[in-house]
């Protein structure tokens, strides 16, 4: 996922979160402005220490959105808290 209050972000781009622990369970959602959810489609790699998070469409240039991740568990069965952020996407999109 980008970082934190990222700005610039590619509208057209993948959402990554990577992490050195195997988590399941994960729960993505990016929200707009009006709080809608970006659809897209959440996968991981062979040991769950990547989730990529690939939106339908581009995200709108210019545009602050907010993640929600929740319900990612560890292998010894540990939920993580829910954490929220927001970043803000670039000027342009992929095809300019």
């Amino acid at each position: 996922m980008p970082r934190p209050s990222r700005t610039r972000t590619q509208v057209g781009s993948e959402t990554v979160r990577e992490g050195s622990t195997s988590v399941t369970d994960v729960q993505v959602i990016i929200k707009d402005p009006s709080d809608t959810a970006v659809q897209g489609t959440l996968s991981s790699d062979n040991g769950n220490t990547l989730w990529t998070f690939t939106p339908a469409a581009p995200l709108a240039v210019s545009t602050v959105y907010r993640v929600e991740v929740s319900g990612a568990k560890n292998d010894s069965g540990n939920v993580m808290a829910p954490y929220t952020w927001s970043f803000t996407t670039g000027e342009t999109s992929p095809t300019e």
